[in-house]
């Protein structure tokens, strides 16, 4: 009887943790990715193109995005989502994004980027290898993750209340 119950309660386990994952999707408007992992916060994320086909040109990420007849506020830049492209001019991004994830922006062509007063974290080797030259960091920010600069050249203003990252090169 106790080995039934135990059994019971692995089963259970499973199914639930399947039924969660399940939540994860991955969707496409209007030329961009994104990434939902819950439907309980309506929050989703860029996400990298997962055909050979990298993001290129001009890009305007909105502040909200629709699917499926649910609207998704744009909370993050996901990990990886710009990764080597190379024909990436520039990126205008809206001020509900508050996280930019690990190797966002890894070997992509950007020159500049202004981040908006919502970010407050940038991941580890987000720019890593970009040839990135001019960034101007918001008073919001509070974390850089480790490399996040590696091997690129830049020069970087912060807002004059930003007293974590002052106008210096790091």
């Amino acid at each position: 009887m106790k080995k039934n119950n135990y059994l019971r309660q692995i089963l259970l386990a499973v199914v639930m943790f399947v039924n969660i994952s399940a939540f994860a999707i991955t969707f496409k408007v209007d030329g961009i990715y994104y990434s939902v992992d819950s439907y309980d916060d309506y929050g989703c994320q860029v996400a990298k193109n997962s055909s050979r086909n990298n993001y290129s040109g001009d890009i305007v990420i909105p502040d909200t995005v629709v699917y499926n007849n649910m609207t998704y506020v744009v909370t993050g830049i996901g990990e990886e989502a710009f990764y080597n492209c190379d024909k990436l001019r520039s990126l205008v991004i809206p001020n509900t994004v508050t996280t930019i994830g690990n190797g966002a922006f890894w070997g992509s062509s950007i020159t500049s980027i202004e981040l908006p007063n919502s970010v407050t974290t940038i991941g580890e080797y987000v720019f890593y290898r970009s040839r990135l030259r001019n960034i101007i960091f918001p008073n919001s920010l509070t974390a850089i993750g480790k490399n996040a600069f590696l091997l690129c050249i830049y020069n970087h203003r912060t807002t004059k209340t930003n007293q974590k990252y002052p106008s210096v090169n790091l």
